[in-house]
């Protein structure tokens, strides 16, 4: 299949210009202008439509993210309790720091924490 714009082929040129934008120029026949500035007001309302949809995928995500580390936060706030709250009733049992820590450990495997 042959492109009907071969043309653009020759005729377009695009060049950087500065901070991520660049600048197209575009050589095309007189009769295509109209029809072209068309195209090119439509792509740009499509683009800006998929701009704002993905600043809002991104703030969605922002906001999980930070509902996910306030419940990690939580959590991890929990476990520290209990290892401490585990670690005192064994050392008021009379048990030294390893032996508590090897009970400690074992809790937690019963419990499915590690």
């Amino acid at each position: 299949m042959r492109s009907s714009l071969r043309f653009l082929h020759d005729d377009l040129s695009v060049t950087p210009v500065d901070d991520d934008r660049v600048r197209i120029s575009l050589v095309l026949p007189s009769e295509y202008l109209f029809q072209f500035v068309h195209l090119v007001d439509s792509l740009s309302g499509f683009v800006q439509a998929l701009s704002r949809q993905s600043r809002f995928e991104r703030r969605q995500a922002s906001r999980h993210n930070d509902v996910l580390k306030d419940q990690t936060k939580h959590v991890k706030a929990e476990y520290h309790k209990l290892i401490a709250r585990l670690f005192d009733k064994y050392t008021a049992l009379g048990f030294n720091r390893t032996e508590s820590i090897k009970r400690i450990g074992a809790d937690l495997r019963a419990m499915k924490h590690l």
